[in-house]
Parts: structure tokens; C-alpha cells; sequence
């Protein structure tokens, strides 16, 4: 074949082979997507994925040709006669020998030889060169005589000729992908905006509210806080810059992952109120949530900052961006990647595409297995800390004259993979146990875990109270630099986290199942002007409840759409009617229309006994807190009027929270 009919059969080939992969793929993520999407949310996304796939095939069927044919230019005279179709055959013999090597012979090179993987296909691939360069003229005369250059070829030609319809619809489809992808308006990229204050309300009554400021930590739980008792010194400085602050001894998550509990944080709703269990942001980009912190803050004249470095707790994904005046891409809030392909796929600002690409089986394999290690994390929080810093003064912070501001900052530490800076790791021991990315990875590809795993879980554990460590450091340095800038006399600071994670009870990590303390129970610190002796409140209290009490810390109503209730009876030393609290796990639920809760797990709590519920399972445990922190006792059948009342409660609030969807269906029906 001429190098342009070779060139135009491969790639034709690798386009509806690459079209076929993509469709294979499309069904089997639709399957999934349709639980929370509707197909019209989907289908941009899928054009996208598309265009992208398609280039992707394209390119690499012109790699592919470029090097196939190169080495018939470049081969040496005596082995001229080995041609394009040639080396195909090679290729695909050596192919089919791979194949049935991995399906029926399950044994390893490296074992055999001692040698990686990579040393011992360079010496078979000598080997054969050597083996083709004696033999050369046996060889040529071999194909010469079997006609494999002319069988080759037909084959070759005769795939494209009947792949062509098919290959044109693909194109079709590819064309008509394009169109609709440059037609549709790109909301996924958020850029960071400039305060604009001549917006912005300026009643005086405005310039006298404080500023008020939230820090979240991800993934922290307050289990391995020393402020919270913790047998590790994780927590040095929060510990003593608690000391003037109010602290929740038992504060606890309405979720126990990321995006759930994020939007409890910023609207006072729980899961079965804000409907936002599952990650939605790349369809939500396009919708709202009105009922939000940050929008009812805005509209009594704060200025909303919002620099997050997990994309999923981003306002754009959370359906807030129009409370924020302020509010950088995550992207932009970490060192850069230190591998090109990592660097490319981020340019992709989809996320359902972006993690798409990433996760096709054939892709996470070369991700996996390629991608430099990683030592230290790319997502230090003085980065968030030291934008905010120059973000606020550039508004004159010490004039009493401005309007208030109001900062999320969400931090990723400590997040896993637990990866400190050099000076906290290995400071609690096993310096060279999973202490990079790629060491960790390996565990946390299966979370439940068998008691023979619980070794490595420790060491584990290690590097995340290590990370807490880490965390804790520069946050003293946030606090000590804000000092200077602010005034920190008229600051509320609020500090907490939007889960925890668990290192017990066969399970590693956060999200799943379960409920237990260390994913739920979370820290809380408020920080209040004015406050010299701190106080600590030893009562259940939950992640809804921040939003009302900040609302009332700036003198601003509580709306009724709010399920939280303020603590700032409890701030200001007076009591509060003792309330239950609940967290819940509904991500098994679709989301989409009014459907009613029938999936999930629950918890409630009240005093000092725990109710934990599987709801598909019908299975329940009960644990008093105060003599079994650990819940390892379940006592259910032991207290059963405990039980039946933490039961009761939960069923009675699970159905009124169904009746409202029901009739939150019936009038959209109207």
C-alpha cells in the first residue's frame, strides 16, 4: 500500500474502533447517569466526551502509522523487504500472544526473571531484531513464498471498505457533535470575579455587621484532634486558640462525604430537604439554589468570598455562584501537575467528561502505571489561605467605614491521599510506609477491609494525623497573618469540617454506608469578638445548625426553610432545648423528580445514645456513647425503649420529609 491509503486505512479503523468504545461506554455511563440526570442534562456532556474520544483516536491512529511506517523508512537495506503490512501482522501476532498469555496463562515475567516488565520486553524486542537481522534472507524469503505483505493488505482493505458506512455515520455524528457543542453556552468554567461595590447595598446599618469568616477543613474528623482529646498531639494550635472560643464537643455531619454535607453547611437543610446526595455539579452548573447562607448574607450587604479547593464544594457545583462576588476556580488553587497528561486532561473543565477520560478502564490503566509518583500534596491550604489574604486587602480591611465580608474558605487537607510536607512525615512513626500517592492508592482501592488489613489501616492513620498536623501549622500562620491585616475585634470565625473519616470497623476512608463517629463527628469552633473565656458545650448539635447561628451572630432573621436551629443561645451562655440530631447517607436514591426516600442509612442522636439505621437492611444498632465511644456494643435488643423511641423519631421525620416531595411533585405538576 502507498503511505496515503495506509495512512487513511488505519485511521479509519481506530475511528470506528475508538466510535464503538465510546458507545460501549456512553450505554453503560447512561445507565448509571440516569439515576440523577435527565437524558437533555446528559447529552452535552456526551457531545463533549465524544468530540474529545474521537480526537483522542485520531491521533493516536496517526501516532500509530507515524511509527509503524517510519521504521519500514529507516529500516536498513538488507531488510528492506519488510514491509508496512509486515509489521502489522507482527503486531497483531504479538497481540494475540499477549491476549492468551493474560487469559489462560496467568504467570508474570517479573517473577520468572527477576526483571520489571519493562527491561524484559526490551530484551525480547532485541532478541527479535537480532533474530530478523541474521536470518534475514530466510526470513524474506519466507514471506516472499506465504505472501503475508498481499494477504495482509487485502485484509486491511477490505475491513475499511466494509467499515466505511459505518465510519461516515460516525463522522456524521462527529460533525453534528461539534455543532451542538459550539452552541451550547459554557458555564463550567468559572472565573474569579472583582468586588464590585458600587452592587452592593450600602446602608449603614450594613457597615456595622461583622465580618465573618469559615474555615473548612475536608475529611477532618474530630476523633484524631487532640483539642478533642486525641492521644496524638495532631492539633497544637487549634488547641490553644480554642481557648477564648466556644467549642462543640459533639458536633456532628449531616453526611459523611463531601458534597451532601457541604450544602447542609450553606443552607441549613438537611440531605432530605436539599435533595443533593449525589455529585451534581457538572448538570447543576446550569441550575440554582436560592436557598443559601451566602445569598441571604449578600442581600444584607456582605461581600461573599468563596475560594475552594475541592471541586465538589465549589459554589458553581453547589448551585451558589450568584451569592459569591468572589470566587476563584478550584483548578487555580493548587500547585501545578507535575506529569504533561495530567496537565492536559485538567484543561478539560467539564468535570463529567474530565472524569470520563480518566476513568475508562484503558486510560487509569496507563494513569496508573506511568504517572510519577507524588511525594507532598499539590493542594496546600496556604494557598487558599494567603488568595484570601490578598483578596481582602485589596479592600482596606481596617476601615469601619467598608461593607462586611462574609469568606468560605475550604481547604482539601487533610483529604487523603495524607500526603504532609517533609517535617511532619514519618514524625509518628513508619517513615517509608505510605508515605506517596501511589503507596496509598493500593489500600484505599478497596475500603472494607478484613482484621489482617488493619496493620497497614494504622500506619495509615499515622500519615492522616500527620496531614492533621500539617494543617494545623499553617493554620496558625493563616491566624497570625489575618491578625495583622483585619480587625480581628469585629471578626466572627467559624471553624469546622464537612465530614470525617474512618480508619475502624472493616471500612477505610469516608462515604459508603456507614455512620459511625469518625465519620460524622466533626469539629466546631466559633470564634466570637469579644470572647476571653471560651466555653465548651457538651451537647449534640448538627452541621445545620451553623447557618442560623451565623445568621444571628450578624443580627439578620432566620428564614423558616432553615431546619437547623441557632446556637447562639448557646454562645451566649444560656441554655437551649435539648434537640435530636440526625445525619444520613442517601446517595442509593435516585435524585431525580420527586422520588421518595426508601434507601440509605441514618443516625440519631440524643443525649448520649446513638441510633444508626439501614434502611434497606431493616437493621439498626444502638450505642450509648458515654460508656462505648468506640460502638462496639451494640445494645439494641438491650434497650429496647430507647431503641423503639430514636426509631420512632427517625421514622416520623423520614415521613414527613417524604411527604413533602410528594407534594413538592404535585405542584410542579400544576
Amino acid at each position: 500500500m502507498t503511505a496515503k491509503k495506509s495512512y487513511l486505512v488505519i485511521l479509519r479503523i481506530f475511528f470506528v474502533v475508538f466510535s464503538l468504545m465510546f458507545i460501549r461506554d456512553a450505554f453503560y455511563k447512561w445507565d448509571g447517569y440516569s439515576f440523577y440526570m435527565k437524558f437533555t442534562d446528559f447529552l452535552p456532556d456526551l457531545s463533549l466526551v465524544f468530540i474529545i474520544w474521537s480526537i483522542m483516536g485520531i491521533l493516536l491512529a496517526s501516532v500509530f502509522w507515524f511509527a509503524v511506517y517510519g521504521i519500514t523508512i529507516i529500516m536498513p537495506k538488507p531488510l528492506k523487504f519488510i514491509r508496512f503490512e509486515h509489521l502489522i501482522a507482527g503486531l497483531l501476532g504479538c497481540g494475540f500472544i499477549y491476549y492468551i498469555k493474560t487469559k489462560f496463562f496467568h504467570f508474570s515475567f517479573q517473577r520468572l526473571t527477576g526483571l520489571d516488565n519493562f527491561t524484559t520486553y526490551t530484551i525480547i524486542i532485541v532478541f527479535t531484531a537480532l533474530v530478523i537481522w541474521f536470518f534475514h534472507k530466510h526470513i524474506e524469503k519466507i514471506l516472499h513464498r506465504l505472501k503475508i505483505s498481499e494477504y495482509v493488505e487485502r485484509v486491511l482493505i477490505g475491513i475499511a471498505q466494509r467499515i466505511t458506512p459505518v465510519a461516515s455515520l460516525f463522522a456524521l455524528l462527529f460533525i453534528f457533535a461539534v455543532l451542538f457543542t459550539a452552541f451550547q453556552k459554557n458555564t463550567s468554567e468559572i472565573k474569579s470575579e472583582s468586588v464590585q461595590l458600587s452592587k452592593i447595598k450600602t446602608e449603614d446599618q450594613f457597615k456595622k455587621r461583622p465580618d465573618i469568616i469559615m474555615v473548612v477543613w475536608d475529611t477532618l474528623t474530630a476523633q484524631d484532634m487532640s483539642m478533642y482529646g486525641y492521644n496524638r498531639p495532631t492539633t497544637p494550635f487549634l488547641s490553644e486558640w480554642s481557648k477564648d472560643a466556644i467549642v462543640f464537643e459533639k458536633a456532628y455531619a449531616s453526611c459523611n462525604w463531601t458534597y451532601p454535607s457541604t450544602m447542609s453547611l450553606l443552607t441549613g437543610q438537611r440531605p432530605w430537604t436539599h435533595r443533593a446526595w449525589h455529585y451534581r455539579p457538572f448538570y447543576l452548573r446550569n441550575k440554582k439554589y436560592g436557598r443559601n447562607l451566602p445569598s441571604i448574607l449578600k442581600d444584607n450587604g456582605y461581600i461573599i468570598y468563596g475560594l475552594v479547593q475541592n471541586s465538589i464544594a465549589h459554589p458553581a457545583g453547589l448551585g451558589m455562584s450568584d451569592a459569591f462576588l468572589v470566587q476563584d476556580p478550584s483548578n487555580t488553587l493548587s500547585l501545578p501537575k507535575n506529569w504533561w497528561l495530567d496537565r492536559t486532561i485538567s484543561h478539560v473543565k467539564n468535570d463529567l467528561a474530565r472524569d470520563w477520560i480518566i476513568n475508562n478502564e484503558y486510560i487509569s490503566n496507563v494513569l496508573r502505571k506511568y504517572r510519577p509518583d507524588t511525594y507532598t500534596t499539590i493542594f496546600p491550604p496556604d494557598i487558599v489561605y494567603n488568595r484570601f489574604l490578598k483578596k481582602i486587602s485589596e479592600i482596606n480591611p481596617k476601615n469601619h467605614s467598608r461593607l462586611p465580608f462574609f469568606a468560605y474558605l475550604h481547604v482539601l487537607p487533610p483529604h487523603h491521599p495524607y500526603l504532609p510536607s517533609n517535617l511532619q512525615t514519618g514524625i509518628l512513626g513508619n517513615h517509608n510506609e505510605f508515605n506517596t500517592k501511589r503507596k496509598q492508592s493500593v489500600e484505599f482501592e478497596l475500603p472494607e477491609y478484613i482484621p489482617e488489613r488493619q496493620k497497614n489501616i494504622d500506619i495509615l492513620r499515622e500519615r492522616y494525623d500527620e496531614f492533621i498536623l500539617y494543617s494545623d501549622d499553617l493554620f496558625k500562620s493563616f491566624i497570625s497573618s489575618l491578625s495583622e491585616l483585619i480587625d480581628i475585634s469585629n471578626t466572627i470565625i467559624v471553624f469546622t469540617s464537612d465530614h470525617g473519616e474512618i480508619f475502624s470497623h472493616g471500612y477505610l476512608g469516608h462515604s459508603g454506608p456507614h455512620l459511625y463517629e469518625e465519620l460524622v463527628h466533626i469539629p466546631l469552633v466559633i470564634k466570637t469578638p469579644g470572647e476571653k473565656n471560651g466555653a465548651v458545650i457538651n451537647v449534640p448539635v448538627e452541621q445545620t445548625d451553623i447557618a442560623p447561628t451565623i445568621l444571628e451572630l450578624a443580627n439578620i432573621p432566620v428564614p423558616s426553610w432553615m431546619e437547623g436551629s441557632s446556637l447562639f443561645p448557646l454562645t451566649n451562655g444560656e441554655t437551649r432545648q435539648s434537640l435530636p440530631v440526625f445525619s444520613m447517607q442517601l446517595i442509593s436514591n435516585p435524585a431525580i423528580e420527586y422520588q421518595q426516600i426508601t434507601k440509605g442509612t441514618f443516625a440519631v442522636w440524643e443525649g448520649n445514645y446513638k441510633l444508626i439505621h439501614y434502611l434497606e437492611d431493616n437493621k439498626s444498632l444502638l450505642f450509648n456513647l458515654k460508656t462505648d465511644p468506640n460502638e462496639t456494643q451494640n445494645i439494641f435488643d438491650e434497650q429496647p425503649e430507647i431503641a423503639r423511641r430514636l426509631k420512632s423519631l427517625l421514622d416520623d421525620k423520614l415521613a414527613l420529609a417524604n411527604k413533602s416531595i410528594i407534594q413538592s411533585s404535585e405542584l410542579s405538576m400544576k
